[in-house]
């Protein structure tokens, strides 16, 4: 019993120590990385009923010789958690005039944080003809299919809210505690995770879908009326490993198949993220789940890419590159 009792100390101990030293260890290295802030005046602008444009913003009258790429979206397009210039729709603005091409590009980044479809399709509907786009591209993420009632929307993400912990013991043990506030966090990140996957899926039985492929109707026929093509740009959700266990397969089969019902031309994304580490992929890994700076490059590179081999703009790829890694290859 004697020797039983020294063990146990002695693992009780140790077990201490190893507590003790990650503790001082996460003191050491401060704060854990947290979404980045942005741009906070962008981000509070982005609040109007208008969409902010990130960067230089062009006129509306459109230069003699331009070829104008419109990109609608929502915060991926826009480029939460990013500075503006990595954004994907800043680098196909820089990339585009690299081609071969006798037009000059110009690339509108008409987005807003927060928007669904049909808030998209609204916000752009008496625009259209103004701007006098040569292609519209909209930037499509899975949350777009979103009541357009703010109370009713705000009620179904109730569970989304991050939670901290309760009880008096708890809140202060994180309030000391690195160790302990991390420990929740991972407890907190994971539920989340699973209460976003069913909140996504449970949007597709919802009016807000019904009303999300209105809005795709609208946009389809209106860029129609206008003889301009539309593409249809499905993003991954990168909250997880893109692998066998991507809990979202089954939403893209259903985007990819409406579009094709809807008779838009869709360029779905997510084969092309699947080889890279997810963990790379978003802005805070598998917590934040919007894309980071490698995924928008990444993104830019495959919607290039599309556009030049699908003939959707009066370009091709320069001789010199000799191959198809298109002029994305160096940013």
């Amino acid at each position: 019993m004697r020797a039983l009792a020294v063990r146990l100390l002695a693992a009780g101990a140790g077990l201490v120590l190893a507590l003790l030293i990650a503790e001082i260890g996460l003191r050491l290295l401060g704060e854990p990385p947290g979404a980045p802030p942005g741009d906070t005046e962008e981000t509070r602008a982005s609040t109007s009923r208008v969409p902010h444009f990130r960067g230089s913003i062009p006129e509306p009258e459109k230069p003699p010789g331009t070829f104008r790429v419109m990109i609608i979206g929502d915060s991926f397009t826009w480029g939460w958690g990013v500075s503006w210039d990595k954004t994907y729709a800043a680098r196909l603005a820089r990339w585009l005039p690299r081609l071969e091409s006798e037009s000059d590009f110009q690339v509108v980044n008409w987005s807003r944080p927060g928007w669904n479809t049909w808030e998209e399709w609204i916000s752009v509907r008496e625009q259209l003809e103004v701007w006098a786009p040569d292609l519209v591209i909209v930037g499509y993420v899975f949350n777009d299919a979103e009541s357009t009632d703010l109370r009713e929307r705000e009620a179904a993400r109730l569970n989304l809210a991050r939670r901290t912990p309760q009880g008096a013991i708890g809140s202060r043990l994180c309030r000391w505690s690195r160790l302990a506030q991390r420990l929740a966090d991972a407890v907190e990140n994971r539920r989340m995770r699973r209460e976003l996957t069913a909140y996504y899926h449970r949007l597709y039985e919802s009016e807000g879908w019904a009303t999300g492929k209105r809005g795709l109707r609208r946009l389809r026929a209106a860029a129609k009326g206008l003889d301009v093509p539309l593409l249809l740009v499905l993003f991954p959700i990168f909250d997880s490993q893109l692998d066998e266990a991507y809990a979202y397969r089954e939403l893209h089969g259903l985007l990819t198949t409406t579009a094709d019902t809807l008779e838009i031309p869709h360029l779905d994304l997510l084969p092309v993220f699947e080889e890279f580490d997810g963990r790379e992929l978003a802005v805070v890994p598998f917590t934040d789940a919007h894309p980071s700076p490698l995924a928008h490059r990444i993104a830019a590179k495959a919607i290039l890419d599309h556009l030049v081999e699908n003939e959707l703009i009066p370009a091709r790829m320069p001789a010199e590159n000799g191959t198809r890694e298109g002029a994305g290859s160096a940013d």
